[in-house]
């Protein structure tokens, strides 16, 4: 958060309460407190941030304020602490009777026998506050006038609102909107001095000029007869009240005469007044077709800017989409006979077996053509998640065991609900000890990784790559996931095609996504360090995999898998050695120490004399041991190197 965030106290305040009560969207009606020394009214404050909230999501109704830097981080602060941003009240017929202005008029009825007589702009000091009287009165006007016309407008049929009019009825209100009167020092009705209309002055000066006033943007302001005019504005204004207008809305004088000149002079010069409507951010969020909270949740993540905030759900939208088709067309039953090569009465048979249930005739006529796993399982009473589980080992482990096995396995493990690493991860990178050090070598938390791998059944390598943008997108950048993963995606099928400039083609794509998406140089700094963390770690896994493999010649599958080059072979025949027995040793044990000695031995035996190697080990007072280890390692690899360049 900015430092204007820690200043605000309302929030402060809220945070407070959010942390000893859990949420904030019980605070009562009119809830008031004293907090560091000032009386907060708490109630008022959120009731004002829904009104602005309403108008930043693109409602007519604007309130000043709305979008400004210090609204902004409040809505954010607010959706932190899970506000509601839904209009409610917390009211009851009793608080309507009792609110100040309630009480103020029964006070002013008793005394004056009427309260027709007050004007718009009364402002009146009742009960030691400040009262605007006037606006209450037209604002409830403006809600009856709805109220008689029967739409449903501006909560005017609410319960709140029909026990006003009824509270006001009882003082003989007149609803009947009040016109402004002015009148001179003996009370005499005048009219108003003749005032110059500056603003359909300056159009008809423009429309002479260029032949449209069509063109004018909403931003657009101007100097005219010394006058500062917000021409944008004012049109949008004029578009606004015309609608309202011809709509026959009588709550405000959208009809009186100044508005019809002005609509006429308007129409005469072409204006038009539908074709610049402002779309809100829920029809924004329709078009694109994404859910509306996370759009507006991520439109003021991004501050505001629209352009961005759809691109980057279109792109989310079109990943889940294509996610959405791999899983169905993968978690089909004809694709789970496809991949384990077995019939379907076959599968039929070992199920019925291992659930030991007994089936009659009529059980086995099963429908099959593209039947989802779902189905099958619904229709025969078989468990979808173990079912589901064996096919997502097969093809996201590229396990080599039979259905009957990978079943017994899924069995096992649901059964257990995953409260340890699920066995398939040993069976496939090592034993359990091994591969926890393993993970912590590469610089990672080997509980997280391995219970993400047990729960959703991906590889290391998948595991690795959803920990490292987390890494570097904590909280506040996970909006980018889907850009990251489409970069990592790019760099996949370069390396699958063996590009020689694969950095070039990496830069340029990076510079691509830089403009479209318009990242700024935090947002490109979070998907450059988990791009970078990601293929750090994979590489390392790579070399950690060539180095532990005891089959020479699945090894040398693996470093021609890999495309390993002359020094990640060497160095992945070095891994083993900051273990020990499948433990990670520790940087300052002797043991560790002793077997860097021997690796840098290693890296240069070929290269020095038989006179400078009895000198060494005389030096480090090598054992017969320790020499036989650093001759053997040499051969080993040097030999390794050669197989693959005849390979290559």
């Amino acid at each position: 958060m900015g430092c204007r965030m820690e200043e605000d106290i309302f929030i402060r305040f809220l945070r407070k309460y959010y942390a000893e009560h859990g949420t904030i969207n019980n605070i009562p009606y009119k809830f008031e407190v004293m907090f560091e020394g000032r009386r907060l009214c708490v109630y008022e404050f959120l009731k004002n941030m829904r009104n602005r909230h309403k108008a930043y999501l693109g409602s007519e109704r604007k309130v000043n304020g709305y979008d400004s830097k210090l609204s902004i981080s409040r809505y954010k602060a607010l959706d932190e602490m899970g506000y509601d941003w839904q209009e409610r009240s917390f009211k009851t017929m009793e608080d309507v009777k009792n609110e100040d202005e309630i009480l103020f008029l029964r006070n002013y009825y008793s005394s004056h026998g009427t309260i027709n007589d007050i004007g718009y702009k009364t402002v009146v000091n009742f009960n030691g506050k400040i009262l605007k009287i006037g606006s209450y009165l037209k604002a409830l006007r403006e809600r009856h006038a709805y109220y008689i016309k029967g739409e449903p407008k501006r909560y005017a049929f609410s319960e709140i609102f029909v026990e006003r009019y009824c509270l006001l009825d009882e003082m003989g209100f007149d609803w009947t909107p009040k016109k402004k009167l002015l009148v001179d020092e003996n009370g005499d009705i005048k009219k108003p001095a003749e005032k110059r209309d500056l603003y359909i002055e300056y159009l008809k000066y423009y429309y002479e000029k260029y032949g449209t006033i069509n063109d004018i943007k909403a931003n657009f302001v101007v100097t005219f007869a010394g006058e500062n005019l917000k021409i944008g504005e004012f049109l949008s204004k004029m578009r606004y009240s015309y609608c309202h207008y011809k709509n026959g809305d009588i709550t405000r004088n959208y009809g009186s005469e100044l508005l019809k000149n002005r609509y006429q002079i308007l129409e005469e010069m072409g204006f038009n007044f539908t074709s610049l409507k402002t779309k809100t951010l829920q029809e924004v969020a329709e078009e694109v077709g994404v859910d509306f909270n996370y759009f507006v949740k991520l439109y003021r993540k991004l501050d505001g800017n629209i352009n961005k905030t759809i691109k980057i759900n279109s792109l989310k939208k079109e990943k889940e989409e294509k996610r959405k088709k791999d899983e169905e067309r993968e978690n089909t039953l004809d694709n789970l006979l496809h991949i384990f090569n077995i019939d379907f009465m076959s599968l039929v048979k070992l199920l019925n077996r291992k659930d030991k249930k007994k089936h009659n005739k009529q059980d086995e006529v099963i429908y099959r053509d593209k039947m989802s796993l779902l189905e099958f399982c619904l229709e025969n009473d078989y468990n979808y998640e173990v079912l589901l589980r064996v096919l997502k080992l097969k093809i996201n482990t590229d396990s080599t065991e039979s259905f009957e096995s990978l079943f017994n396995r899924a069995i096992i493990e649901v059964n257990t609900n995953l409260k340890k690493p699920a066995n398939w991860i040993y069976v496939k990178y090592g034993n359990e000890v091994l591969i926890k050090h393993m993970i912590t070598f590469i610089g990672f938390n080997s509980t997280n990784i391995l219970a993400d791998m047990s729960a959703n059944i991906i590889s290391l390598e998948e595991a690795f790559k959803k920990a490292s943008f987390n890494k570097f997108s904590k909280n506040k950048y996970q909006y980018l996931e889907e850009i990251y993963l489409d970069y990592v995606e790019f760099y996949q099928e370069i390396c699958s095609k063996q590009f020689i400039d694969m950095d070039t083609k990496l830069v340029a794509k990076m510079e691509e996504l830089i403009q479209y998406y318009e990242l700024n140089q935090e947002e490109f700094s979070v998907i450059r360090n988990a791009f970078f963390s990601y293929t750090d770690a994979v590489n390392k896994f790579q070399l950690c995999d060539v180095g532990f493999e005891k089959d020479p010649n699945k090894r040398i599958n693996k470093i021609l898998n890999y495309q390993l080059d002359s020094d990640d072979i060497e160095e992945a025949f070095f891994i083993p050695l900051k273990f020990n027995e499948g433990v990670l040793l520790g940087r300052d044990s002797e043991l560790y120490k002793r077997r860097v000695l021997l690796k840098n031995l290693t890296v240069s035996w070929d290269v020095i004399d038989d006179e400078e190697k009895l000198r060494k080990i005389s030096q480090y007072r090598l054992t017969d041991e320790e020499v036989n280890f650093v001759v053997l390692m040499r051969n080993n690899i040097d030999q390794v190197k050669q197989r693959v360049l005849k390979q290559n």
